[in-house]
């Protein structure tokens, strides 16, 4: 994930915030930070707001304890769109039924 990709304290919602400034250990909160800025772009790419190629791996420190309900489909869904996406980069012939 790039730099501009990560989230700051400023940019968490309400009860993102309120559960970060629980958070003593620097190395947790920065996990934190991490998981809610990724979830941020999954959900960019499931709203088509984000191209699926451009979907970063997901990061290291990625921890699926600071999700939210329904958040690992929406994520997985996410992935999936990049991998097919970059599938079709590669190789359009299953993506578009062109056979060339």
């Amino acid at each position: 994930m790039a730099s501009s990709q990560i989230l700051k304290p400023a940019d968490l919602t309400a009860k993102e915030a309120s559960y970060y400034k629980t958070l003593a250990d620097p190395e947790v909160a920065k996990n934190f930070i991490i998981t809610r800025s990724y979830v941020r772009l999954c959900q960019q790419v499931v709203d088509k707001k984000l191209p699926a190629d451009q979907l970063p791996d997901k990061p290291l420190g990625f921890s699926v304890r600071y999700l939210l309900a329904g958040e690992v489909t929406m994520i997985n869904r996410a992935i999936s769109d990049s991998i097919i996406a970059e599938m079709c980069k590669n190789d359009t012939r299953g993506c578009s039924g062109n056979k060339k």
